[in-house]
């Protein structure tokens, strides 16, 4: 054979060879598209994909999905176009895969129209060859008039990788801002948002575990203070047999007033510890700016500790089943609750703290189970629990005053009595201060600067205050003494 002869043959069955490898990469992306859209919904009827169609070439394929997102008591359904490449050379991964969401046919006119023909969202899917994946999702930018309200999304951005067989899931989404404003003025503002993950399913187990984070630089709310709103003026039309006294002055627009919040922030992080699971969960908000009143540094921490990973597994299988499966899981978790009760779970309230001109506010608690798993349960035995406190009077004092303020404003209105609001601040006061002295004088508070402070725990059948046992006497005060 001649040198031109052995070149075109090596040449056919390079093409050959190539054409075949994609297309059978075409058929191993296909059926990972396809188990891809089967776990998504697996165990969970609140999503179902349905792969519509799949149209396989050589070089590259396209598909139609119908995705279906279901609530008790609504679903809303929309369809995601996919265009597939997978050959026919070597690229360093399997196959590249462009998304975009649809809206539907009866989407509001107005969304139509700020989108301008582009996908609501899209997505960029690299499939490794271990059947990982990386993929990027973009929604673009836009304001739209949408039933009299204007709404601007100031567009998103993420970053994802994911596991094989959705086995674990990192990345970073980050939006610029989202809001609506309506005729009257009321709306909400949200600015700087981001979102961040790193999980990975638990070894043996179908939940996920890891960091989760939640960012928002500000939040902005505005609704009005008082008044009447402008679809008020319409219950004084009509009734043409009232005369002039029918014709009365428009109500007058309500106040609007601001709510601003700022550095809000939201940090979970699950841990699997052997056989059970420990969940920390973090909410900051930097600054709340409401009329007349600013409250800074609020910090809520709370933990689950010792929570057994089997019988979570079973919980998050129960929040997965619509309704015709309920009893039959709630059976089996309470089959499992001495499982559950052997590992002693335990909630923390490590945190609860804001910052006010008054001073900081501080509550710390904790509800633990200390029985023996093989018995009955006996929760006035098994149960242990505490709760600590640290206020600025003046804050305890309003938290009285606002509690018996309302209790004696419902006395009144049921014995049909006119508010005497001189009086009424003067017996709020008188009663606060009460109760505050009994407490005090029970060593069931103690005053510390300008603060007061309480320590009470619970074990063993036996109830402590600020370190002593607590009495009959001592409980009957306590309960007697808060509003």
């Amino acid at each position: 054979m001649s040198k031109a002869g052995i070149g075109l043959a090596v040449a056919a069955v390079a093409v050959v060879g190539a054409l075949g490898t994609s297309y059978y990469m075409g058929s191993r992306v296909q059926h990972g598209f396809e188990e891809f859209a089967s776990t998504l919904q697996q165990g969970n009827k609140q999503l179902r994909v349905k792969i519509i169609s799949y149209e396989r070439g050589l070089f590259s394929s396209t598909a139609q999905t119908e995705w279906t997102l279901a609530s008790r008591s609504a679903q809303w359904s929309f369809k995601a176009n996919h265009r597939i490449s997978h050959g026919p050379l070597p690229r360093g991964h399997a196959a590249e895969i462009d998304t975009d969401f649809l809206l539907n046919d009866d989407a509001d006119p107005g969304l139509k129209t700020a989108l301008a023909g582009k996908a609501p969202l899209s997505a960029h899917t690299v499939v490794n060859w271990n059947q990982s994946a990386d993929g990027t999702l973009n929604s673009p930018a836009f304001t739209a008039q949408l039933k009299n309200a204007t709404y601007d999304w100031g567009g998103m951005t993420a970053a994802l990788s994911m596991g094989a067989h959705s086995t674990a899931i990192k990345g970073k989404a980050e939006f610029a801002g989202l809001g609506f404003t309506d005729p009257q003025q009321k709306g909400l503002q949200i600015k700087g948002g981001t979102m961040e993950m790193d999980l990975q399913q638990a070894k043996g187990h179908d939940f996920l575990v890891g960091p989760f984070k939640v960012a928002l630089a500000s939040m902005t709310m505005k609704g009005p203070l008082g008044g009447a709103s402008a679809g008020d003026e319409e219950e004084n039309d009509g009734d043409e047999a009232d005369g002039a006294d029918s014709a009365q002055a428009p109500a007058p627009a309500a106040e609007i007033e601001t709510v601003a919040l700022e550095g809000l922030s939201f940090d979970t992080n699950t841990v699997l510890a052997g056989d059970v699971v420990n969940l920390d969960m973090k909410t900051s908000i930097k600054t709340i700016d409401i009329p007349k009143y600013k409250v800074s540094d609020v910090a809520l921490d709370f933990a689950m500790l010792n929570f057994d990973a089997a019988w979570l597994g079973q919980v998050q299988q129960l929040s997965r089943q619509g309704e015709g499966d309920l009893k039959e899981l709630r059976a089996q978790l309470m089959q499992g609750l001495p499982q559950l009760l052997g590992r002693k779970p335990e909630f923390q309230i490590k945190r609860i703290a804001m910052r006010t001109e008054e001073g900081v506010s501080e509550v710390s608690g904790s509800l633990a189970y200390d029985g023996d798993a093989s018995k009955p349960l006996n929760p006035a035995q098994d149960i242990k629990a505490s709760l600590s406190l640290n206020l600025p009077k003046p804050v305890l004092q309003t938290l009285f005053s606002s509690r018996v303020r309302h209790k004696y404003q419902d006395t009144m209105e049921q014995l049909e009595q006119e508010v005497d609001e001189q009086r009424l601040s003067e017996a709020v006061q008188e009663n606060v201060k009460e109760r505050l002295d009994a407490l005090l004088e029970a060593g069931l508070l103690q005053e510390k600067d300008n603060a007061y402070t309480a320590s009470f725990s619970y074990a063993a059948g036996e109830m402590q205050a600020n370190g002593k046992p607590l009495e009959r006497d001592g409980l009957s005060t306590l309960m007697v003494s808060l509003p």
